[in-house]
């Protein structure tokens, strides 16, 4: 799956509105935040790629991933990010994704 073009292809809408409804169903975005600790350094870059990413994405006729985590009033994303601030490690990246999530209105 390509979720960014590589400067010779685009990426596929529809399979991106399809990884993104599965993204926000199961909780993948939840899931890269409370493992960023265990990531390694490019990992972690790549994930706030695709986080971000998936941030921005509408599915559903205006519904965003972040959308699905909001109906079922879960607080614990932007916890994980939170906490990212007390390791050094993850501080920097957990802050980016931390932001992208404050500049919905979900939030």
């Amino acid at each position: 799956l390509m979720l960014f073009g590589d400067g010779v292809a685009e990426p596929v809408q529809e399979s991106i509105d399809s990884f993104a409804k599965m993204a926000g169903e199961d909780d993948l975005l939840l899931l890269l935040a409370s493992h960023l600790k265990i990531m390694a350094f490019e990992t972690r870059k790549d994930c706030v790629q695709v986080f971000n990413n998936l941030l921005k994405r509408t599915i559903d006729d205006n519904l965003t991933v972040l959308d699905y985590l909001s109906d079922r009033d879960n607080m614990e994303l932007e916890t994980n990010l939170m906490k990212g601030y007390e390791a050094t490690a993850i501080a920097l990246v957990s802050g980016s994704m931390l932001r992208e999530c404050l500049r919905s209105e979900a939030i």
